[in-house]
């Protein structure tokens, strides 16, 4: 598939798109974050390696998503619990609306999935 061609197998549906610009914007933000920390000393330091991985997964999970891709989805899937409970475990506080956002992009993928690749 090229991506300047026009006959895709599967027409990619708003809602993915809209999804995959999020996870964009939020990759980019985390970059911004991840830029901050290393001007900080109270950073952990595994925290921050991690921090780097889950930011490139994202990206992947966002570019799997505009190529309409499975892959993404169970991606997405497999790291977002890994990441909340890691985010829960260092800092004390469950982070509610980033769980919420998550199970409202599973379902929406979910919907989706059966137009994948």
């Amino acid at each position: 598939m090229n991506l300047l061609d026009k006959t895709m197998t599967h027409q990619r549906p708003i809602a993915i798109s809209v999804l995959a610009i999020f996870m964009l914007l939020g990759f980019f933000m985390s970059l911004r974050s991840l830029a901050e920390a290393t001007e900080s000393s109270n950073v952990i330091v595994w925290y921050y390696y991690f921090s780097i991985i889950i930011t490139l997964l994202s990206l992947a999970t966002a570019i799997g998503l505009l190529l309409m891709k499975k892959l993404a989805v169970y991606l997405y899937i497999t790291y977002i619990p890994i990441s909340l409970y890691t985010q829960y475990y260092v800092s004390g506080v469950f982070n509610i609306y980033g769980a919420i956002f998550a199970i409202f992009f599973i379902a929406i993928m979910l919907k989706y999935i059966k137009k994948m690749d």
